[in-house]
């Protein structure tokens, strides 16, 4: 919700709180593709989503209500839910990113000369479906290019659904995952009914972080909301000076976009 593209007319009829998607899954009433993006600020309870200054049960505990609202759905039986990063926390990884003959997606180049001609450090990313044979572990795609990466997602739903118009030539180069869901002939019966249950957080501790100075995470998740938000003062965001501050900001700028 930085982008304010996405809160256009056309673009924001199909943008909602996650609170709505909870409730469209009870009622058996889903789209055929949705995007989950896990809470960022710390205005309504702790982020859920698993940067290094938030807790990772928290991230676990959005999972878990995502993952047991569509168990109890009637279209659970035609669901993949897929968990993934955009980005590997900062850790080492011992398998060097690839960077020969990974095409650039839209030809576009950096101000420093950036080709965008490489991979990163690899994300984990887990698919959860009675579809998928049980104990799955894929290390390397079957269809399309030599390698995953984040367009795969978008290229495999293209390829489900029936669609042939190619969004990049990243997306039109990547490797897919179509043939997890083609193992079986019928849909599992033996996935858990819900997730292990997650130990509550204590308030004092989220205080604690409310009263924090920004972090250059933080400030950067500020910053690149002015940035890409035309319309903002040169000031915007310089009065904040605590998480607690960056949060309410961030929440209600990109609600009032909503209401427009």
């Amino acid at each position: 919700m930085y982008f304010e593209d996405m809160h256009q007319a056309e673009n924001k009829k199909n943008v909602f709180e996650l609170t709505q998607f909870l409730k469209d899954a009870q009622a058996n009433n889903l789209a055929q593709f949705t995007w989950l993006q896990p809470r960022s600020s710390s205005l309504h309870g702790p982020p859920t989503w698993q940067h290094p200054e938030a807790l990772v049960s928290e991230g676990e505990r959005l999972i878990k209500s995502i993952y047991d609202v569509l168990r109890a759905s009637t279209l659970w039986s035609s669901t993949a839910f897929i968990v993934t990063y955009d980005e590997h926390g900062g850790f080492y990884d011992h398998v060097a990113p690839p960077q020969v003959g990974i095409p650039s997606p839209d030809g576009v180049r950096a101000q420093n000369g950036f080709g965008f001609d490489r991979l990163g450090i690899r994300v984990p990313m887990v698919v959860a479906s009675p579809w998928v044979r049980k104990g799955t572990v894929v290390h390397a795609p079957k269809s399309g290019g030599p390698h995953f990466d984040a367009t795969g997602i978008i290229a495999t739903s293209r390829k489900i659904f029936g669609i042939t118009e190619q969004l990049s030539e990243r997306e039109k180069w990547v490797g897919t995952f179509e043939d997890i869901f083609q193992e079986l002939d019928a849909p599992r019966t033996d996935c858990p009914l819900t997730l292990p249950e997650i130990p509550p957080y204590d308030w004092e501790d989220l205080k604690i972080q409310w009263a924090l100075p920004l972090n250059d995470h933080m400030q950067d998740q500020v910053d690149f909301f002015c940035k890409f938000n035309e319309g903002h003062r040169k000031d915007c965001g310089k009065h904040i000076k605590n998480q607690y501050q960056a949060s309410v900001f961030i929440t209600e700028e990109s609600r009032k976009f909503m209401s427009k």
